[in-house]
């Protein structure tokens, strides 16, 4: 965890945020505590959390608002900085939903949008008036890509200490090499239970981005992760 040395780090680089909550009765500099908290940033370093914070937009909500509405597309990733919210589900043949989870500052909404750009399962509703901070998920992706996450090239893996894991729905002009872990990127964060603290994870896939959203969640939880430059050559080839 961040000490207070660091924490006092960050906030001297958030001009921009403190701005955007000028107007709010919300202390930035509560509203930046609360997200050194949070699990998915614990583990950034200060500089760098500054430097995601400045980039994210921040929105007073008023109660009762709809951040994400299931059965859309959400490409939002937020951070509950201020304030409460439910979380509800309809399942399929049901008229009313059901409640899932209340969140509570400060918590990261849209983690599945991280991991899967598909139609969100789930609505988030603002219980109370609160501050909400959001980032589009390629944004963040090119942050955590440019910005956090290391690279390697093919050339720089261990075999013997590394395990590359495949972070893409299989393709089907695309076949894994034997031996490359498959899991595709929307159920890496249930499937963690898997994975073995003492090995290296050299994540893969066509694009990067999937790569680097994968590195990034891996070491966030304590787990050694890299990305894989060039990926798909990495553990894969294309088939005539």
């Amino acid at each position: 965890m961040l000490g207070f040395r660091d924490i006092l780090g960050s906030f001297l680089k958030l001009r921009s945020l403190r701005c955007d909550l000028a107007d709010t009765d919300v202390d930035a500099d509560r509203v930046v505590a609360n997200i050194v908290r949070s699990e998915l940033f614990c583990n950034l370093e200060p500089d760098l959390l500054g430097e995601l914070l400045e980039a994210m937009d921040a929105r007073q909500i008023r109660t009762g608002t709809t951040v994400m509405k299931q059965g859309d597309r959400c490409s939002y990733f937020y951070v509950i900085a201020a304030g409460n919210a439910i979380v509800t589900h309809v399942g399929d043949g049901q008229e009313h939903e059901k409640i899932l989870a209340k969140l509570s500052e400060p918590t990261g909404v849209g983690d599945e949008t991280l991991l899967d750009a598909k139609m969100y399962c789930v609505t988030v509703k603002m219980e109370s008036a609160g501050i909400l901070l959001r980032i589009t998920r390629d944004e963040f992706a090119d942050f955590v890509s440019d910005r956090v996450v290391e690279w390697v090239s093919q050339d720089e893996i261990d075999s013997s200490e590394s395990i590359q894991l495949w972070v893409e729905e299989k393709n089907r002009r695309l076949t894994v090499r034997e031996g490359t872990m498959k899991i595709p990127l929307y159920q890496l964060r249930d499937r963690m239970n898997e994975f073995d603290r003492k090995s290296r994870y050299c994540c893969c896939s066509r694009d990067g981005r999937a790569s680097a959203i994968a590195a990034f969640i891996l070491a966030q939880r304590g787990f050694k992760a890299v990305a894989v430059r060039d990926g798909r050559n990495a553990v894969a080839n294309a088939m005539n």
